[in-house]
């Protein structure tokens, strides 16, 4: 060892102790460094800076699957896959353990293999879905309806086919609205590549604008339309839902020059997610149910196309509650005026 050297070694030792005391994560010596970077990253405000090192996170994920902690794995693979939604390492990670296998001897069908059956099969030539004129005819119905609004000009064949996926996968029937809403002038343009875009606020005030004030009825409405819609921080969204129902933009699903089944068939899947939100079935964490989060078509397309059974038990709840607060009202005498 050279003389000028040694001044040095204290200052090695220092700054390992240094290391081990504020950053002990990057001790190679230190056996929990792996969870200890894992929560450094998890505790960064700065959303960005922690998205560059979800490695970090994912590699105690592993860690854990290797020990056999396959849930607590799953929920720091989710944590990452917030930081990182377009990561294909990360989603493929998350499907591993959520979706095994399926084995074609196991007896019956497993969720995972109802979840990925098409919900359209065969033609898309489905008998047309009834017309009801959006006014006092709806406060006939005596049963909870689904009224499809076309915003703008969206296809026939569509609106019949997500008619006919409502009512074979919720048992709720589907109506058309008699008439179609104008399709307003677009709120921004997002360069030349996207091109116009729509707010979904903007969509429902133009319903509004076409019917006035919908009557208090046992239906949701689902408004459809072909334009390229947003909302908040979001560069776009494929569906906005509500309490009244729900907006499905059909621009994401035909961006590539998709087929006409595949974008019935997406279109017929977002339509059943948005329904269910309005229901206030929350998002699930299980990518085998179709109310679970997707932020890009990549994701939409692995997600489940139906609900789970905790998701359909919820929905199937709330559609009694719904039907049950209209049965009341329907048995309250009418208010008389002065």
């Amino acid at each position: 060892m050279r003389w000028w050297t040694l001044p040095f070694l204290p200052l090695f030792f220092l700054a390992l102790l240094g290391i081990d005391a504020r950053h002990p994560y990057l001790n190679p010596f230190e056996p929990e460094k792996n969870r200890l970077a894992a929560e450094k990253i998890l505790s960064l405000t700065d959303n960005v800076l922690a998205a560059r090192h979800t490695h970090w996170i994912t590699k105690y994920a592993e860690e854990l699957l290797g020990k056999g902690e396959q849930e607590f794995a799953l929920n720091l693979y989710r944590r990452a896959q917030q930081l990182s939604p377009q990561s294909r390492d990360i989603a493929d990670a998350i499907l591993s353990i959520e979706q095994p296998p399926f084995r074609p001897t196991e007896a019956g069908t497993s969720a995972l293999e109802a979840s990925t059956v098409p919900l359209i099969r065969g033609s898309l030539r489905h008998p047309p879905v009834d017309t009801v004129a959006i006014g006092s005819e709806l406060q006939t119905l005596n049963e909870i309806h689904i009224v499809i609004v076309p915003i703008g000009d969206v296809p026939e064949t569509l609106v019949n086919s997500i008619g006919h996926v409502i009512q074979q996968e919720l048992g709720v029937e589907a109506l058309r609205s008699d008439r179609n809403v104008v399709l307003p002038k677009h709120s921004r343009i997002r360069g030349l590549i996207i091109g116009k875009q729509w707010h979904a606020e903007s969509l429902f005030y133009a319903f509004l604008n076409e019917f006035g004030e919908p009557p208090t009825a046992p239906v949701k409405y689902l408004l459809l339309t072909e334009a390229d819609i947003y909302g908040g921080k979001a560069n776009f969204i494929f569906s906005a839902s509500a309490q009244w129902g729900a907006i499905i933009s059909i621009a994401r699903f035909r961006m590539n020059g998709e087929s006409l089944n595949l974008v019935t068939e997406r279109t017929a899947k977002q339509a059943l997610c948005a329904i269910l939100k309005s229901f206030a079935v929350p998002i699930s964490n299980d990518v085998k149910c179709v109310t679970s989060y997707s932020n890009s078509l990549e994701q939409f397309d692995r997600k489940g196309n139906r609900p789970n059974a905790q998701s359909l038990a919820i929905f199937k709840s709330n559609l009694s509650h719904m039907l049950a607060e209209w049965e009341r009202l329907q048995r309250m005498p009418p208010v008389s005026r002065p």
